[in-house]
């Protein structure tokens, strides 16, 4: 049996921040990964035919990424992002036309969003009119009931219940739900499209500000987080595969592995999707509903 200071469940981007944010603060960090690597869903690979770096997950970095850059910036890999100052998406549709959405830079938010919008020719006066209905919902967004309201609802639901029109929606909005959200807006939330809408567009113009990262996802943070967090004195172990958390006193203080291997700790963090630490084995303690709202 094994101790640290505090367990962290999952290598992905999340597991890994938690872990090197622990470390940081002087806690002896241990994290388990059942894959043979870390990286969960955000990693690169070269691709067998062309030799080039691939990326599976995140192509895109924004200036709103605060807690993104903190982690990068906290194992000295922030300067592997790139983001120029000028924000410049260009479209291209099946027939060959391409339009430009341009944020001026000298203009606030989200009065940037709005003149950009403006500028788009693919879209008519109508359409880019109805984007007030979407301002005004934006706007309003607060509290539980409201935030209720929209985890309930689809991306497309929610703009088709503003008034969105299709073209606005194919032309704007659907790229930024793939991107931000990796997910159709068919079953995207409209809660977490509001959210990212909120920060980028209306915080501050430089939250808008579009990023890339000058190498594949797993050389961006991967060997770098590992490196910090065994530095300071941390294990970073791989192939364990988590499958009982042994409760005490109503809080998690051990989890036993596939293999019979077992780790105590004071502090136990899960970074796995819900419904993988749902499948694990429990005690009747720590059932029971796992979702609140404040």
């Amino acid at each position: 049996m094994e101790s640290s200071d505090a367990l962290i469940l999952g290598g992905g981007f999340s597991g890994l921040a938690c872990a090197t944010a622990l470390a940081q603060s002087g806690m002896r960090v241990t994290l388990l990964e059942k894959k043979p690597h870390l990286g969960g869903r955000a990693y690169s690979f070269r691709d067998p035919r062309t030799g080039e770096t691939v990326d599976n997950g995140q192509h895109l970095f924004m200036g709103c990424y605060r807690h993104t850059r903190l982690f990068l910036r906290r194992i000295g890999a922030e300067h592997l992002l790139d983001f120029p100052g000028r924000v410049e998406l260009h479209y291209a549709d099946a027939e060959g036309r391409r339009d430009l959405l341009r944020l001026p830079w000298w203009a606030p938010a989200p009065v940037h969003l709005a003149l950009g919008v403006a500028g788009l020719r693919g879209l008519s006066w109508t359409d880019k009119a109805a984007l007030w209905g979407l301002d005004r919902a934006v706007r309003r967004m607060n509290g539980a009931s409201s935030t209720r309201s929209l985890d309930r609802q689809t991306v497309r639901e929610w703009l088709n219940a503003l008034g969105q029109p299709a073209r606005l929606q194919e032309r704007l909005f659907d790229p930024i739900v793939i991107g931000a959200l990796n997910e159709l807006p068919e079953r995207a939330s409209a809660l977490g499209f509001a959210q990212v809408l909120r920060e980028v567009f209306y915080r501050q113009r430089e939250n808008s500000m579009l990023g890339f990262a000058r190498v594949g996802l797993s050389e961006l943070y991967v060997e770098q987080a590992r490196v910090f967090i065994e530095g300071r004195g941390g294990r970073v172990l791989l192939n364990r595969k988590a499958a009982r958390l042994v409760e005490e006193g109503g809080e998690v203080r051990e989890v036993v592995m596939e293999s019979g291997e077992r780790f105590v700790a004071r502090t136990v963090v899960s970074s796995l999707p819900p419904w993988q630490l749902r499948r694990l084995e429990r005690s009747p303690a720590l059932s029971g509903d796992w979702i609140s709202w404040n």
